[in-house]
């Protein structure tokens, strides 16, 4: 995790195969001092689509889904 602050940031990207639902899940070690308001932004071809703010505190240590999105091919 980074320390919420301007400039700090992490991305992740996937391709997807197949069309479908996904659910887009995180995990963040377990701990008591993470970000207790982190912004995960979900892009699909660049553009951003959603938004979702998370208390990486709460449940750490374990998957948690962050949203659950229907998905085209993107090849």
């Amino acid at each position: 995790y980074a320390n919420p602050a301007a400039g700090n940031s992490a991305t992740f990207s996937a391709r997807v195969r197949k069309p479908g639902r996904y659910d887009v899940q995180m995990i963040v070690p377990t701990t008591v001092n993470a970000s207790l308001n982190a912004r995960y932004i979900f892009s699909v071809n660049g553009t951003p689509t959603d938004t979702v703010f998370v208390d990486q505190n709460t449940g750490s240590g374990a998957w948690k889904t962050l949203l659950t999105r229907g998905l085209e091919n993107t090849w």
